[in-house]
């Protein structure tokens, strides 16, 4: 079974390692997602993956929240 949901992420610390001659890319702080979960997905692990393929660079941590 297949449930989609709205997510609203918020304090998200990303992972950007930029080189100290590299200009830290504008992230940003919170966003909204919508995610397509089966049942034995990992949410967290979902979130993650989300942010990471919009933005191009991997999260250190965020909190969320379910909106629908």
């Amino acid at each position: 079974m297949t449930l989609i949901m709205r997510v609203h992420v918020s304090d998200i610390v990303w992972d950007t390692q930029c080189d100290d001659d590299a200009e830290t890319p504008d992230l940003p702080e919170s966003m909204m997602i919508a995610l397509e979960l089966e049942r034995d997905d990992d949410l967290e692990e979902m979130i993650a993956e989300c942010l990471s393929d919009q933005t191009g660079f991997c999260v250190r941590g965020f909190d969320h929240k379910i909106v629908q």
